[in-house]
């Protein structure tokens, strides 16, 4: 089983069905997570940090997470950059990106 998480922060969890597209500022599909910490650090000189970790409730499980930092312009919001890593098992998956 492949779990997909895509987040933006501020993280504001929504359970939608698996095939719906993301409308808010996070979109979560979720079965068989145990945990789900987002994170997000910008410091004076305006570099940003973001994080995530997805923890699972089963080592037969999998999950992709998939971090988006992104900035608006006006009323729309672009992606500067993106990051996607796997995990297997109930350690799921942890990254860290500058």
């Amino acid at each position: 089983m492949l779990l997909l998480f895509a987040g933006i922060i501020p993280a504001n969890a929504l359970d939608l069905p698996a095939l719906q597209e993301p409308q808010g500022t996070v979109s979560l599909r979720y079965m068989y997570i145990s945990a789900l910490i987002p994170a997000l650090a910008i410091n004076s000189s305006g570099k940003a940090d973001c994080a995530g970790a997805v923890r699972l409730t089963s080592n037969d499980n999998s999950v992709e997470l998939k971090v988006s930092l992104q900035k608006k312009n006006g009323s729309a919001w672009s992606a500067v950059k993106t990051w996607t890593e796997r995990g297997v098992g109930k350690d799921g998956v942890t990254m860290e990106k500058t």
